[in-house]
């Protein structure tokens, strides 16, 4: 059951932008948007996110829960 209606966002930024804002390796925005896609908590699709389970990403954004984006080797 979702928290909230999905929230859909125009992105015109690229990994390379955002991590540049973050000041993060851009392979470290990508690994973490394909752990937030892979946990069904965004949906991307060229030139939009839509944030599914928005609390659920504030959770991880306060540091309430963890999400794993580094794979173990």
């Amino acid at each position: 059951m979702r928290d909230e209606a999905p929230h859909t966002l125009l992105t015109p930024l690229t990994y390379a932008e955002i991590s540049a804002h973050l000041s993060i390796h851009f392979v470290t925005v990508a690994k973490v948007f394909k752990a937030l896609r892979k946990a069904s908590i965004i949906d991307k699709k060229p030139g939009t996110i839509t944030v599914l389970y928005p609390d659920e990403l504030r959770r991880i954004a306060d540091g309430k829960e963890r999400l794993i984006y580094k794979e173990k080797n």
